[in-house]
């Protein structure tokens, strides 16, 4: 705090919240700035969940713990920790302040060594801590200390050491099952993994790590890649180009023959994966998961099907209006499809040379182009230009 006028003000947005009610609250915000305090004497921050920083951190000396759904009253999560039982993984990134992060699932294949965790048995009557291999003294020490905070009335308070676990735990979690291991991962005591964005968006290719990280971070439009310790995972998304694609794998490499912390590059194993096909060595490795993120994924992209939408009402409108024009220069090329040599080779008799991918099928447009037909034609015609030009159909 820079004296005893200034004010720090923060927003905190879960990922679920519609963007309507996010443009209200930051309107609001605007409105607190301007027109109550002095905007000189104002930090303003801007917080999505999972990327919380001890800056924030540091306003709740109890702990922070982020629940899943609607926010209730302390007397409302008691009774629902109480009645379905609860699973909170328990991370401190980088020396950060611990927080307790409740998860999509009551199982222990959630669990994972390098963190620390804290479950509820459904009914309440036992809540467990447990220490990964890997969960650093703070992060131990705060899974220790949340029973009294959401479990109260357990009659039963214990915990283990990753390798002491008793039967009743393993039942709380829905039975023993495999999970994200450091022994079975070959991931070093205290190795943070570090997630990183893939894109050439801004007219170059650039690959940025993301810090505090978590599944909402994984972009469908680009490439991602997770630095697991003895695997580097290079996640493919749906909608990412032929260019990303391309180039990826050099810059993987070139983080890899950069590494100083010891390990051997030769060692490292580079795995490619599409969305939807985690392994969960994959998964553990981010604050939680959740299937209904994932699934999304696998639907058309929203951008280009709104655009896609909008072009063809325009069309219908301007139809109605002035009539259809006659396109009888150049062949429909919905029905009239080219092999790719064919086009590449020059404009075939009928085809529009201006528009030559168009006379592609959908499949070898998703091969050749690297991308969808409704994706390439959400793109910037600059990004279209560059592309065809690529392919040798300008």
């Amino acid at each position: 705090m820079k004296g005893q006028h200034h004010r720090y003000l923060v927003q905190w947005f879960g990922p679920r919240l519609p963007s309507d009610q996010v443009s209200a609250h930051r309107s609001y915000m605007d409105k607190l700035t301007n027109n109550i305090l002095s905007p000189r004497e104002i930090s303003r921050v801007t917080v999505m969940q999972g990327h919380e920083d001890d800056t924030l951190l540091k306003f709740f000396p109890n702990g922070f713990i982020c629940h899943d759904g609607p926010r209730m009253d302390l007397a409302a999560i008691h009774q629902s920790v109480k009645d379905n039982g609860r699973l909170y993984r328990i991370q401190g990134p980088f020396g950060e302040q611990p927080q307790a992060i409740q998860q999509d699932l009551v199982l222990a294949k959630n669990l994972n060594s390098n963190e620390a965790f804290f479950a509820v048995a459904k009914g309440g009557d036992a809540a467990f801590y447990w220490l990964g291999e890997g969960a650093s003294e703070d992060e131990s020490a705060y899974a220790k200390k949340l029973a009294d905070i959401l479990a109260p009335g357990a009659s039963v308070k214990t915990g283990f050491k990753e390798g002491e676990e008793t039967e009743e735990f393993w039942t709380a979690l829905g039975g023993k099952t495999t999970y994200s291991s450091m022994k079975e991962m070959g991931i070093a005591p205290g190795f943070e993994p570090r997630l990183f964005h893939c894109s050439n968006s801004q007219g170059y290719f650039h690959m940025k790590e993301i810090y505090n990280f978590s599944q909402h971070d994984l972009n469908n439009n680009d490439i991602m890649v997770l630095d697991a310790y003895s695997s580097m995972f290079v996640w493919v998304g749906r909608n990412s180009n032929a260019s990303e694609r391309k180039n990826v794998g050099a810059k993987v490499d070139k983080y890899v023959a950069s590494l100083t912390d010891g390990r051997d590059p030769a060692k490292i194993q580079i795995v490619n994966l599409d969305p939807c096909s985690e392994p969960q060595n994959f998964i553990g490795h981010f604050p939680e998961w959740e299937d209904e993120v994932a699934e999304g994924w696998l639907q058309p992209d929203p951008y280009a099907a709104a655009m896609a939408k909008i072009a063809a009402e325009k069309k219908a409108y301007a139809d109605a209006k002035y009539g259809k024009k006659e396109d009888s220069k150049f062949l429909d090329a919905a029905t009239n499809k080219f092999d790719y040599e064919v086009l590449k080779k020059g404009i075939p008799e009928g085809v529009n040379p201006a528009a030559k991918e168009t006379y592609l099928s959908d499949e070898a447009f998703n091969t050749i182009m690297g991308m969808a037909p409704d994706a390439f034609a959400a793109l910037k015609d600059w990004k279209k230009k560059d592309i065809k030009k690529a392919k040798g159909l300008f």
